[in-house]
């Protein structure tokens, strides 16, 4: 298996993407509201979705206790793309949140095998 994803640490923020909202070890449900579809262009209406929020633990350790062996883990500063408010490409193909730039990780990588 290879998992590309967002890191948690960004799910912490509000729809701002400006300060902390949310726990790292949030249980609960969080709200947001997109203005923008995925490729940035705008939508009609607002639109509002929810999600939850893992920690790496919790995800290192449901792979575990599902036989699987980690491989690999990555995490990286940035993303490929421009895809949450408040972020500027800080060099070609690389964007980071405005005033977060390199102290925060945005996407994080694994790859893990089946021991079964």
């Amino acid at each position: 298996m290879f998992f590309v994803e967002f890191h948690p640490v960004i799910y912490m923020m509000d729809d701002s993407f400006n300060h902390f909202t949310y726990s790292y070890f949030n249980k609960g449900k969080m709200l947001f509201t997109d203005h923008s579809s995925y490729d940035g262009s705008p939508l009609r209406e607002p639109q509002e979705y929810t999600c939850w929020n893992h920690s790496l633990s919790d995800i290192f350790q449901n792979l575990i206790l599902t036989g699987m062996t980690i491989d690999y883990f990555q995490e990286y500063d940035y993303s490929p793309y421009s895809c949450f408010p408040n972020m500027t490409e800080v060099e070609k193909g690389k964007f980071m949140f405005k005033g977060f730039e390199e102290k925060l990780p945005v996407v994080m990588a694994l790859s893990a095998t089946s021991n079964i």
